[in-house]
């Protein structure tokens, strides 16, 4: 068999295979939905309604507050103290050990 008819073969079983593996997926899918019918959401009542949207109104508060806390703990910066130290150490080491590349 030559390289052009070994080539032909292996796609034509790629694309069999794949088309296969794609009927099973399909199959499988329709079973489950078979076994596991669709039901129909339930619509809560009046009272559930106002529960829901107080217990919902008090979550989004926790987590406006919990987001505001976040970000004030996270924007507390030390850039200005480091500054107010001077250089680091690996700083200072490097310099002493490599001296200036300018000459000084």
């Amino acid at each position: 068999m030559d390289n052009l008819s070994s080539g032909i073969l292996i796609s034509v079983v790629g694309v069999g295979f794949t088309f296969t593996a794609l009927g099973v997926l399909i199959f499988v899918i329709w079973l489950l939905q078979k076994i596991f019918p669709f039901k129909p959401e339930i619509k809560p009542t009046p009272s559930t309604e106002s529960n829901d949207e107080g217990r919902i109104e008090k979550e989004y508060r926790a987590a406006a507050a919990a987001a505001w806390w976040i970000i004030q703990d996270n924007s507390k910066s030390s850039l200005g103290e480091n500054l107010a130290h001077g250089p680091g150490r690996w700083w200072q080491n490097i310099k002493s050990t490599h001296g200036s590349r300018h000459g000084k």
